[in-house]
């Protein structure tokens, strides 16, 4: 534990480390409150609005893995190591697929395998925090909670309203939650 403290006081004095802290904070923040929003069901024509932002959002996030691998690696375990591993594909895959949307439908699977690989990833990541005791507490359990409850909230509120609400707007709340808290972590 004393070499994990230390090696992360090394990594605090880097500046980039601060700047994609900002960045996993506003991409966070951004992806919650974007998956807010496609919660409510909105019109067709919000989505025109939410697509582009959500891109930036989760390329903002994708941008911090780097920084946030080079602050928390000693504490990951192996465990950890493995789902920030796949949650860090996924979320790059996701960075990727999402803008590829615009232009190609097939690009979809990639976007939702991706997605579903970095929400996976989240949860065993997060339970590996949650165990060694590193990091945030409530990042952990919202990286541990964004598929189940999540998913469910979202499958929830549409069969409750009859609308249509996307399956990944619920974990998409608590995963921007938990990686605005990280991003925190990062930037102070």
């Amino acid at each position: 534990m004393v070499q994990y403290e230390q090696q992360r006081k090394i990594a605090i004095d880097r500046p980039w480390i601060r700047a994609s802290g900002v960045g996993a904070l506003v991409g966070g923040a951004m992806t919650a409150i974007l998956g807010a929003i496609a919660l409510t069901d909105p019109a067709p024509w919000v989505y025109d609005i939410i697509d582009p932002l959500a891109v930036v959002a989760f390329v903002l996030l994708a941008l911090a893995l780097p920084a946030y691998y080079v602050h928390e690696h000693a504490g990951f375990g192996r465990i950890g190591s493995i789902g920030f591993g796949l949650m860090a594909v996924g979320m790059v895959v996701v960075a990727v697929a999402f803008p590829a949307l615009f232009v190609a439908e097939q690009a979809f699977l990639a976007f939702v395998g991706g997605f579903l690989a970095a929400l996976v990833g989240a949860m065993i990541y997060g339970y590996s925090m949650r165990k060694s005791g590193s990091g945030s507490r409530s990042a952990a359990g919202l990286l541990v909670a964004a598929l189940p409850v999540g998913l469910a909230v979202s499958l929830g509120l549409a069969s409750i309203t009859g609308g249509i609400v996307p399956p990944w707007a619920g974990p998409m709340v608590l995963f921007g939650l938990a990686w605005a808290a990280l991003g925190r972590d990062l930037a102070k």
